[in-house]
């Protein structure tokens, strides 16, 4: 046995009956249950704890429990004690490099969610039982926002930061759907350079070094 040999991780999806559902690792998808559970929303940070598979939001099994903070991930690495915070005119608000720096990381996400969801979407790759549902987006919760008192800045940059988790967990969801998409399997799927990195680096125009930190 080869002990340098990496562990694939499997996440095995189960509902509240008990039923296991889907492991992202398996070769197809399951067929659609008849009765599905409503779409809800958690706060974001109860989304790193473990919580019942829901139908509508597939992309919450695969939030990390622990985020490890590469390179591009590091402007997260914040804490409530140490979130930066500035006052403007008298009112409170994420400093505004930290703004620039997570709008452009929530752009950038979406849109390699939205290109490897296109591209699954023209060659029929995306099986009904995956839901394209997501969860609020983290401006949603108010980190390009002013705020009357300081806790309420730092209150809503915390949440921000912690709804970049589902949006990260979404585009692993996404990417496991596209690498069964004949629009990526054209491309060579190599070790050091995957089909599907291929397809945004190459075709789409996404930095590879962005691409590769996420990774």
């Amino acid at each position: 046995m080869n002990n340098t040999a990496q562990t694939t991780p499997v996440y095995t999806f189960i509902d509240r009956k008990l039923n296991v559902i889907a492991s992202p690792n398996a070769p197809f998808p399951p067929t659609e249950l008849d009765n599905q559970p409503p779409l809800f929303y958690l706060p974001p940070l109860q989304t790193r704890s473990p919580q019942w598979y829901d139908h509508n939001l597939q992309q919450l099994p695969l939030v990390q429990k622990y985020p490890v903070y590469t390179e591009v991930l590091r402007r997260l690495n914040i804490n409530s004690k140490s979130v930066p915070l500035e006052c403007v005119a008298g009112h409170w608000q994420l400093h505004r490099d930290f703004q620039l720096s997570w709008r452009s990381l929530q752009n950038g996400l979406n849109r390699l969610i939205f290109d490897l969801h296109e591209a699954s979407k023209n060659g029929s790759a995306i099986s009904p039982w995956f839901r394209f549902s997501r969860f609020p987006s983290p401006d949603s919760f108010g980190y390009l926002r002013s705020h009357r008192h300081r806790h309420q800045a730092a209150t809503a940059a915390m949440k921000s930061r912690d709804t970049f988790f589902p949006l990260l967990a979404l585009l692993s969801m996404t990417i496991w759907h596209a690498k069964k998409c004949p629009v990526i399997l054209r491309y060579p799927d190599l070790e050091e350079q995957p089909a599907w990195v291929h397809f945004l680096v190459c075709i789409q125009g996404h930095d590879s070094g962005w691409i590769e930190s996420l990774r």
